[in-house]
């Protein structure tokens, strides 16, 4: 095969396959699907070990899309349409344990492993309205733990005699651990008070000039919340990663993903945006989601590795978001350290 070369000993460290939490979309425009979390040589299978991942992690946004994936202007009625002013900034920090004994599954001739994430994450939100020079709306920070997953199985392998690499999660879920309020203005809570039940499997492409194609895909088939009976749609998502590795210590290329939720969102049964309310006064669909408020979103940025030695790993990448539908549009930060115990 000739790839092993462009292996550190640290590998992808920690797979984190899925999310914390703290990207957006659906009920209250948030998600347990994280784009952009992926890692080096994701698919790669990693040496037994424990290892511990901390990431940080930035989004911007001061623009809210609707369907159209044009910005959002307020319906009010009789009165006509607003532009509505949105920001949010969110940090968040993001703990990963994860271990790898040392034995393998004959036959398939894989490597297994389990793990958890948690987010620490700090959020401020801001949306308002000016209706004849009356302006309405809030804007709050919140700050706590977000929903944890849990990865209890993994599986990893090389596929014989090719240049590719699988590790496939086929049980992980996300947890309702984090702080909720369901009575929040704009929805900025940390964490969703729904759990997700999350497959991904993530494949890598390296061959014997350190040419690597990775792609991480996942889905999120979501219960409902049961404080305000809102279900979010279904979702799915690609994250992918294609760079040059010139060393086993340093690699660069670039890095985005693809997210679509393909269910419609609905609350006490009944699909969100099909239902006019009664008073004629009331405007329909006041910020133009669309039935079920589907979201989606692409985006593309540059990502750079560096593993200084065979213990730890470090990685930082950025995102622009291209286009988004019912949902916000922004750019996404990370920065990562991983270490082999």
């Amino acid at each position: 095969m000739g790839t092993s070369k462009w292996w550190p000993a640290v590998g992808a460290a920690a797979m984190l396959m899925s999310a914390s939490g703290i990207a957006q979309a659906t009920e209250n425009d948030q998600t347990h699907v994280d784009l952009a979390f992926i890692d080096n040589l994701g698919g790669y299978p990693l040496p037994s070990g424990f290892y511990l991942r901390g990431d940080v992690n930035y989004i911007y946004s001061d623009q809210l899309n609707d369907r159209n994936g044009n910005p959002v202007t307020v319906n009010a009625g009789i009165l006509g349409k607003y532009p509505l002013k949105y920001y949010q900034s969110t940090t968040a920090e993001v703990l990963t344990a994860l271990y790898v004994p040392p034995f393998k599954i004959p036959v398939i001739n894989a490597t297994v492993g389990t793990g958890f994430y948690l987010p620490y994450a700090s959020s401020r939100a801001e949306a308002q309205d000016t209706i004849f020079g009356q302006t309405s709306g809030s804007g709050e920070t919140r700050r706590g733990f977000g929903d944890m997953t849990v990865v209890p199985i993994f599986l990893q392998a090389a596929i014989p005699h090719t240049d590719l690499y699988v590790t496939l999660s086929p049980l992980e879920f996300t947890a309702p651990t984090g702080q909720y309020n369901p009575n929040d203005a704009i929805g900025n809570s940390i964490g969703t008070n729904y759990w997700s039940y999350r497959p991904a499997v993530v494949v890598t492409y390296l061959n014997r000039w350190g040419q690597e194609a990775t792609i991480n895909y996942n889905m999120s088939f979501n219960s409902q919340n049961d404080a305000t009976k809102y279900k979010s749609g279904d979702e799915l998502s690609f994250t992918y990663l294609l760079q040059q590795h010139f060393s086993p210590t340093f690699a660069i290329g670039a890095e985005g993903y693809f997210y679509d939720q393909f269910t419609n969102d609905t609350q006490n049964g009944v699909v969100v945006n099909t239902v006019r309310s009664p008073d004629p006064l009331v405007p329909f669909d006041p910020l133009n989601e669309g039935p079920g408020n589907r979201g989606q979103v692409f985006a593309i940025g540059p990502a750079v590795n560096y593993a200084p030695t065979q213990r730890f790993v470090f990685n930082f990448h950025y995102e622009h978001e291209v286009f988004a539908y019912d949902r916000r549009e922004g750019e996404v930060f990370w920065l990562r350290g991983v270490v082999k115990f």
